[in-house]
């Protein structure tokens, strides 16, 4: 009788238990080592519970209590000291300074104001005189600028309202204004604009159809005074109206009403004789 064969058993398989924990631990070594590289509160201690886990057996970490694995203290990264340094500010400082500084003088060199030429400045003086020595202050009042001298003349001493007609005492100013200039005319050329100014109450009469008529006609009124003086010559004159279209004062009041009934007289300076 032939002998039976026996079943051989199975093999011993006891070494995948050391190795399937020589796997485990190196998995555990690599998560460590790629959670290494950003520092991380939460990950690093659920990382220190795992390998806790592993080494005790399966047995977790008590919060705040020391397991099997000493504490870990990580260096900082490279990266985390270069993003705490500051970027040095200081050697721009200088700089900017030194920059701001330098635009502010030719701004204050263009701020300073022209000097008015010469010959407007003592005829500014004397028509400032007359004004004092006549107390004309309330009904006169003048302008100086570098080329030109302004002098504005309002109230009802010098026009009633409705009326081109001057005043006796207008007369007379336009009278001594025409000497001055002529006067001034000799040393140094000038060119005489006379521009007048109504009210902006509405006016239509026979006479004076608008106000832009009545304001011309008291600019060639005041001007054919002043040409009364031959030594002019006509052509360094001329004559404008506004009419009521630029008030200097309210209209509301009967003082505003007088201020700009008004005659200007603007005297600059011209470059040559008239031809």
């Amino acid at each position: 009788m032939g002998r039976k064969k026996r079943h051989e058993g199975h093999a011993d398989e006891s070494w995948l238990l050391p190795y399937s924990d020589l796997m485990t631990l190196l998995l555990a070594l690599f998560i460590v080592l790629f959670a290494a590289s950003k520092v991380d509160e939460a990950k690093f201690q659920a990382i220190r519970e795992a390998f806790a886990t592993q080494f005790a057996g399966g047995t977790k970490l008590p919060e705040g209590g020391d397991g099997l694995l000493p504490e870990v203290v990580l260096p900082i990264l490279p990266d985390d000291q270069e993003e705490a340094e500051p970027a040095p500010s200081e050697p721009d400082e200088p700089e900017e300074s030194e920059e701001s500084e330098d635009p502010e003088q030719p701004d204050q060199e263009q701020s300073e104001p022209e000097q008015p030429n010469p010959d407007l400045a003592e005829l500014f003086d004397s028509l400032t005189g007359y004004i004092a020595t006549n107390d004309l202050s309330d009904n006169m009042a003048l302008k100086l600028s570098s080329e030109e001298v302004l002098v504005t003349l309002s109230s009802d001493v010098w026009f009633a309202s409705g009326s081109a007609e001057l005043t006796p005492e207008m007369r007379v100013f336009a009278v001594t204004l025409a000497d001055l200039l002529a006067q001034s005319q000799k040393t140094h050329p000038i060119n005489i604009i006379i521009t007048g100014h109504t009210d902006d109450r509405p006016i239509h009469t026979a006479a004076f159809p608008s106000n832009w008529h009545l304001s011309v006609a008291r600019a060639v009124n005041f001007m054919e005074i002043m040409l009364e003086n031959s030594t002019f010559d006509p052509r360094i004159f001329s004559a404008r109206g506004y009419g009521e279209y630029e008030p200097i004062d309210t209209s509301g009041t009967p003082e505003g009403l007088q201020h700009n009934r008004r005659v200007e007289v603007l005297l600059s300076l011209a470059d040559d004789e008239p031809g």
